[in-house]
């Protein structure tokens, strides 16, 4: 893709928007429109050191980067009709109020590969202050957590970084995995919510649990969470969704563990209370 642009223009675009657009019918009004905006890099912009004349480049771009006003990616996987390459006003600052700018981007092919099975790049960065973290490279965590306990798991635990360094634990063949902390039990009471993210692709059912007390009298709650593939997903569990449940001697001021349970294979990333 490129911009269409000679060398001797100023200011050419360098911003597209690219919209994916579906419905089961196959016609619009589209029930699935996801679009997001892509930068030429420094090599594929007309007129830059070391680029061709015409601007041409190639992007991958991951379908998780799009975003939906209308309908979900998932839906629009199964109905894709339409795919829209256009400049934008507005997006392009110095160029949108030069006549001799309002170029189309020059499209070669365009087509759709596999879906990948691990993510390239970790979820945004929390934003939250005041937590009480148990996993994140934004936050520091607890002392005395052991993510790995032996529990009679099937699940094989793992932890690394990405390819843009965010670190993420990976849980494959899942069945559960616990998260202990009873060295130090922490009072959560003040908090109102629990917070994660997770990425899959194979994922079908996801149940976390937070665990109070110590064992073997310990006490747990669970919270369902729906699934969405293919993307970072960020979940915010409020904390009344456990105490809610009215389980006898369920106490938020001793948390002592958390406990996931699903199947496939998960990325998950920043897990606190907020």
């Amino acid at each position: 893709m490129g911009n269409g642009a000679t060398t001797e223009l100023k200011d050419p675009f360098k911003v597209f928007t690219i919209e994916l657009n579906g419905d089961p019918d196959g016609a619009s009004p589209w029930a699935n429109s996801c679009s997001m905006d892509q930068t030429l890099d420094n090599t594929s912009i007309a007129g830059a050191e070391t680029s061709n004349p015409y601007g041409l480049g190639t992007y991958e771009i991951n379908l998780s980067k799009f975003n939906c006003t209308s309908g979900s990616l998932d839906d629009l996987k199964s109905s894709l009709n339409e795919v829209a390459v256009k400049v934008e006003g507005g997006k392009n600052p110095g160029a949108d109020n030069q006549t001799d700018n309002y170029l189309l981007p020059m499209v070669g092919f365009i087509g759709f590969g596999p879906v990948p099975d691990s993510p390239t790049e970790g979820p945004s960065a929390p934003t939250e202050s005041d937590v009480i973290s148990i996993y994140s490279d934004t936050y520091t965590a607890i002392t005395g957590i052991n993510y790995n306990p032996g529990w009679g798991q099937q699940t094989t635990y793992s932890e690394g970084a990405l390819s843009d360094g965010n670190n993420v634990i990976t849980l494959s063949n899942l069945d559960f995995q616990g998260i202990d902390f009873t060295s130090n039990p922490q009072d959560v009471s003040g908090k109102t919510s629990l917070h994660f993210d997770y990425w899959t692709t194979s994922t079908t059912t996801l149940e976390f649990f937070v665990i109070t007390g110590a064992w073997p009298s310990n006490v747990e709650a669970a919270n369902n969470v729906p699934i969405t593939t293919g993307s970072w997903q960020s979940v915010n569990i409020p904390l009344t969704a456990y105490t809610d449940q009215n389980v006898s001697g369920y106490d938020l001021t001793d948390v002592t563990q958390l406990k996931i349970v699903g199947d496939g294979k998960i990325f998950i990333d920043n897990i606190y209370f907020h």
